[in-house]
């Protein structure tokens, strides 16, 4: 599913686990529906200096300071990727943040894990809570015991990105996830 709707569904569900004083990079495939969703969230109204002759200027919207949003375009022929196109549309995005690999990265990890995601198969989910049910199980198993190993080569010892960011000392097992006393986390604005 991929329409307006959906990526403001999807763009909301961000915004509100983030800070409101957080002006974040978006990097995104191009989409302009995510640009459009973008700026409704991150502008501010500014009226143009008034000069004194005619109508005052209307309001116009401009996007917060600090926020910068890029696009990596891949321009495909049948199944072979033929070129990659790189474009900073609002402020300055570092060239090292300027790609999509992690979203894919991560897309393709899901996909792997979480047979409810696949489309033409058997363990194919129906229902949308079920498939969030296992994608939240996902996603605790992904975060608190799976190690990763990007982070034990930064911090030279086993890590999973909730140890990285301080939630957990240690590696989690299954057994210890599963029977967890679930509260409401108290990091994200609910």
């Amino acid at each position: 599913m991929r329409g307006q709707e959906a990526a403001h569904r999807f763009l909301t569900s961000i915004w509100k686990k983030i800070r409101s004083d957080i002006v974040p990079t978006v990097v995104t495939d191009g989409y302009k529906v995510y640009k459009k969703e973008l700026l409704a969230q991150f502008s501010e109204y500014h009226r143009p200096p008034y000069a004194g002759i005619g109508r005052k200027p209307h309001l116009r919207s401009v996007p917060k300071k600090g926020l910068r949003y890029g696009i990596v375009i891949k321009t495909r022929n049948g199944r072979k990727m033929e070129a990659v196109s790189y474009e900073s549309v609002i402020g300055t995005v570092p060239p090292a943040l300027l790609n999509t690999s992690g979203a894919e990265r991560m897309n393709l990890s899901i996909r792997n894990s979480v047979a409810r995601t696949k489309r033409k198969c058997i363990t194919f989910s129906k229902s949308e809570i079920m498939l969030r049910s296992s994608l939240d199980l996902f996603r605790a198993d992904y975060n608190l015991c799976r190690p990763n190993i990007e982070l034990k080569k930064e911090h030279r010892r086993t890590m999973t990105p909730a140890m990285s960011l301080g939630l957990t000392d240690h590696v989690w097992n299954f057994r210890e996830l599963m029977t967890f006393p679930y509260r409401q986390n108290t990091h994200y604005i609910t």
